[in-house]
């Protein structure tokens, strides 16, 4: 289950990058937090796939939870 949750994740932010990479923009923000103003399109893309996928929900729930936690990408 572990696994499959890191797989999930890890898509999820590939596909990201090559959507953005895909259509020549920026990444980074003027910070890099997460629901942060100016934060960047990753990051912005990221919360609103959170929206409507329970496992990058889940993902930044668990990042914001422990913020010293493992690496989390």
């Amino acid at each position: 289950m572990e696994k499959d949750r890191w797989v999930s994740v890890l898509k999820v932010i590939i596909y990201t990058v090559k959507f953005l990479a895909g259509q020549n923009l920026s990444f980074r923000g003027k910070n890099s937090k997460l629901y942060d103003q100016q934060n960047g399109n990753f990051l912005k893309l990221i919360e609103t796939i959170a929206k409507f996928n329970d496992t990058i929900s889940d993902h930044i729930t668990r990042i914001n939870r422990n913020p010293s936690n493992m690496p989390h990408y």
